[in-house]
């Protein structure tokens, strides 16, 4: 898994600490034991964006959030269905596709109002049956 942040900082007064609002993002996925789901079908799960416990106050609506699928370990990729459900919550669609034994990637980013970011890509997520 590689997950980048983007975000703004400003100045603060010698040895004082000051959180960020890092955006984290949590796949729910009906995966059975072996983490695998059955190839050439969709597959319905959930979305979770928020921004980290211990944040700074005030943080930022998240504004945007796109999810993209690969069945060929992250040489191609088509966009998986994530719409919104409930705050910080999101259905999520991922399309049919992939043969037995192959495996899927997952890449997914969210952006908030104040322009912090977050991609994050998980090479074989899970395993295809």
């Amino acid at each position: 898994m590689r997950s980048e942040w983007t975000f703004t900082t400003g100045h603060t007064e010698d040895a004082v600490r000051t959180p960020v609002d890092l955006l984290d993002l949590g796949f729910g996925l009906p995966l059975d034991l072996n983490n695998t789901a059955p190839a050439g079908r969709s597959l319905t799960g959930s979305l979770t964006v928020r921004h980290q416990p211990g944040g700074a106050s005030g943080t930022s609506p998240v504004r945007k959030v796109t999810v993209d699928v690969s069945y060929d370990d992250g040489r191609t990729w088509s966009p998986a269905e994530a719409k919104l459900v409930g705050k910080g919550r999101r259905s999520l669609v991922i399309p049919a596709g992939g043969h037995p034994s192959g495996h899927v990637a997952l890449r997914a980013s969210a952006v908030d109002k104040a322009g912090d970011r977050v991609r994050q890509t998980v090479t074989r997520a899970y395993g295809l049956r």
